[in-house]
């Protein structure tokens, strides 16, 4: 890096530090040529001999000083310390080791073009490369091993550099396929987003989004820099810019990782989860129990809010940032902790927990996740709706004859008014969901279940969820209160299936209105017109103050 500051800028300082860095280099390489990579502050060493990473990045540092020398003194120490270490150039078997080596050669080869012996080395550890990539890379996977770890784009990068130097067809085919496949996987939306270090990518597997590392963004920046030396085409600069704006906040986490006053960079970033110990996330996860209240009734949820919470606000100085979804309880502490909170607000349980959401409003930001459920007294950032995988739902288009309640069974999502709908439409009813309030299901529900016409299956799975919206001929969701979301209406949505809903809270946002019908003045209209609904993305869209139903074909949207 100093090298290449003096070189653009022939900055003093640059000059000033390249001594020291290069003597340290030279002070931990080891008699066979290799380098130790770890030194206390009291000059201790502290390994014996380094990663092959690193041997590979001090070949990269020294070739680029051999092309950009300052003056002979430093060319003729970095040579020495250069061939030294280049008996083991050919013992290297990690291939990140081997990328960045390749690199230092191809840097060194640009003022020695006929050094024959060293082209010959280069060759051998670009056919490494080519090897492994051979080994590993099938139809759909087309890369050096099974799996998108660290450090990807360095990959691609080294065989670019070694297509400039050696004009190899086959080294050249190699580079630009795994470069377009490392695109497909992280540059998309107009941002990079990185393989996260967690858990990486493995081959049909999952893929790892945290503990995404600078040195990532790093590579794709010098990547695409390469193609677009060897091709000039300008598709790769908008590809090299985007790549660099991973730095400055076009990330998964829409944060910056520059830091404009000390001109330093964060070591990435990480996300810790704050949940229930049976929680499934990419993140790390934080729990002080297994098993969440609505699961075990055993415990206090008085004593549960305290711990969890507590739990997060004592390791509070660890983070940048704290993204509450807990309702109000965290606010609380939030002046008593530097870290700066962003609260989701999920709906108001009562109008009696507004106080402490205004005492916050100008500490705290808030987002909606409707515009419908925002409060009139308080600021807001942004609305956030809740997001949906697709890759969860499968549409479908074949329907069954059944009608479909999904949500919790509680009086304001309407489980009664559902059964009715079902009941006078003459078409049987399947519901789904938490039971939330108990005396409602023992006295307004049950006594109505039959398991024929009326079936309750209690609270579904991800599997079964799929099925059930995909196959039903609409979901029914009478609500009665202002509601903040309502996911199972996106979910439906997602598996071609029309929802009749009231037109309350957030539904006018959620769904494409073709259609309002007024209700009569009857509390529940028959709905003879459910027997119309046969098009798969159909949406049925009511207003009323009843709670009741009118007649109606299906519209298609």
């Amino acid at each position: 890096m100093v090298c290449l500051t003096y070189k653009q800028k022939k900055d003093p300082v640059a000059l000033e530090f390249m001594p020291i860095y290069l003597s340290y280099i030279h002070y931990m390489q080891n008699k066979d040529g290799t380098f130790r990579n770890f030194l206390s502050f009291n000059r201790n060493f502290m390994d014996e001999v380094g990663s092959e990473d690193s041997f590979g990045r001090t070949i990269w540092a020294l070739g680029y000083l051999l092309n950009n020398p300052p003056n002979d003194a430093y060319y003729q120490t970095g040579k020495l310390v250069f061939f030294d270490a280049a008996p083991n150039f050919k013992k290297l078997k990690s291939i990140r080791g081997i990328a960045n080596t390749i690199i230092g050669i191809c840097y060194y080869m640009k003022t020695n073009g006929s050094d024959d012996g060293m082209k010959q080395i280069l060759h051998k550890l670009a056919n490494k490369l080519v090897a492994h990539y051979n080994q590993n890379q099938s139809e759909n996977w087309k890369w050096f091993e099974s799996l998108l770890a660290y450090d990807n784009g360095i990959l691609p990068l080294s065989l670019l550099h070694s297509a400039q130097v050696l004009e190899d067809k086959k080294v050249t085919k190699v580079a630009f396929a795994t470069m377009e496949f490392i695109t497909e996987h992280t540059l998309k939306d107009d941002y990079l987003s990185i393989i996260g270090n967690k858990d990486w990518y493995l081959k049909d597997k999952e893929r790892s989004m945290f503990a995404q590392q600078p040195l990532d963004a790093q590579a794709m920046v010098l990547m695409y820099h390469q193609a677009y030396v060897l091709t000039g085409d300008d598709a790769y600069l908008k590809k090299l810019f985007t790549s660099f704006m991973w730095f400055l906040g076009e990330n998964d986490m829409r944060m910056s990782l520059y830091d404009f006053e000390t001109k330093g960079c964060c070591d990435g970033f990480e996300v810790s989860l704050f949940a229930s110990g049976n929680s499934i996330t990419s993140a790390k996860l934080e729990s002080i129990c297994e098993l969440s209240y609505e699961e075990d009734r055993t415990n206090d949820p008085k004593v549960l809010e305290c711990l969890h919470i507590s739990h997060l606000m004592e390791k509070a100085e660890r983070f940048d940032i704290i993204h509450n979804h807990f309702n109000f309880l965290p606010l609380s502490y939030s002046r008593l902790i530097k870290t700066a909170m962003i609260t989701t607000i999920h709906g108001f349980s009562s109008p009696k927990i507004i106080p402490v959401y205004k005492k916050y409003n100008t500490s705290s930001a808030y987002i909606s996740i409707s515009n419908a459920d925002r409060h009139k007294e308080l600021t807001y950032l942004d609305t956030i709706y809740h997001g949906v995988d697709p890759e969860k739902f499968s549409f479908n288009k074949d329907k069954e004859d059944y009608l479909l309640y999904f949500g919790r069974i509680h009086p304001e999502k309407g489980t009664r008014e559902a059964i009715e709908i079902a009941k006078n439409s003459g078409y049987p009813l399947k519901i789904a969901g938490l039971i939330q309030d108990t005396s409602y299901f023992e006295t307004q529900i049950k006594h109505l279940i039959d398991q024929t016409n009326i079936e309750y299956l209690g609270n579904v799975g991800p599997v079964a969820r799929n099925t059930l919206l995909g196959k039903a001929k609409a979901l029914i969701h009478p609500i009665s209160f202002e509601e903040p979301f309502g996911l199972s209406v996106l979910e439906a949505m997602m598996c071609g299936t029309p929802v009749i809903a009231f037109a309350r809270g957030s539904m006018p946002e959620l769904i494409k209105v073709i259609r309002r019908k007024k209700f009569g003045k009857d509390d529940m209209t028959i709905i003879s017109g459910i027997g119309g609904i046969n098009l798969y993305g159909t949406v049925i869209f009511y207003e009323s103050n009843k709670s009741g139903i009118f007649d109606s074909p299906a519209f298609r949207f």
